[in-house]
């Protein structure tokens, strides 16, 4: 039985790991050169956001447990992108109208069923998970909030359409590369130690999972696809 001392505990624990994951926020948004410029960026291609609402904590709760937020269409095919895990699974995210799909992702070890990072929900905004360990790292959250708003940034530069599986796996190739995701302390921490091309091998990797996240690419071999479309313009392409 769940009494009430138990039930203030949880509450106050999720007091508290969300005035941590927004102090991180917060920091990431003041003094993060690469979360900085993509914001900045983001307001000269005509899409201002106010930072604070844009990038929100919130419970992910545990895994394969629904998150309500707000679905960008009324169709079951609204997406949401966020930095993948290689060991399947995922977190739901979803209004009464749609469902989107956040992958699980554990910056420090891709083979551990984890809570996701975080996520970008196209329309949205940037939501960080509170209650990720890795998320009480202020360089993870700087990373995580990185990758992510280079997918809003591609959202409003390109006016993309998550649905279509080349510009969900260019936004992927793009986050991948340009994040932190793959540098080389992170990929020895996940055990891949190879030092030819390993950058790229990484990318490819990672844009491929995440991409096999979006229901529209849901075979290994749809995502493999649009990640060898979208490699050549996209993989060259540092904007902003």
């Amino acid at each position: 039985a769940i009494t009430a001392g138990d039930t203030h505990t949880h509450t106050h624990t999720m007091s508290d790991e969300r005035a941590q994951c927004e102090e991180r926020v917060r920091s990431a948004i003041e003094k993060n050169h690469n979360v900085r410029t993509l914001l900045h960026s983001l307001t000269t291609h005509g899409c201002p956001v106010d930072p604070r609402r844009f990038i929100r904590c919130s419970p992910c709760s545990q895994p394969a447990v629904a998150v309500v937020v707000a679905a960008t269409s009324s169709s079951s095919s609204a997406s949401t992108t966020g930095r993948a895990d290689e060991s399947g699974g995922g977190v739901s995210l979803g209004d009464q109208q749609g469902k989107a799909y956040l992958p699980p992702h554990d910056p420090s070890n891709e083979q551990n069923k984890v809570l996701p990072a975080g996520g970008y929900i196209p329309g949205e905004g940037v939501l960080v998970c509170q209650d990720l360990p890795s998320n009480r790292d202020q360089t993870e959250v700087d990373n995580l909030i990185t990758h992510e708003l280079i997918h809003a940034f591609d959202d409003c530069r390109a006016k993309l359409d998550w649905t279509n599986c080349v510009h969900h796996a260019c936004s992927e190739i793009r986050a991948a590369n340009l994040s932190g995701d793959c540098n080389y302390s992170r990929e020895l921490r996940r055990g891949n130690t190879a030092v030819k091309a390993q950058h790229q091998a990484c990318v490819r990797r990672r844009a491929i999972i995440s991409v096999i996240s979006n229901a529209n690419c849901s075979t290994r071999e749809a995502a493999e696809a649009a990640v060898d479309r979208a490699w050549g313009s996209c993989f060259r392409d540092w904007s902003p």
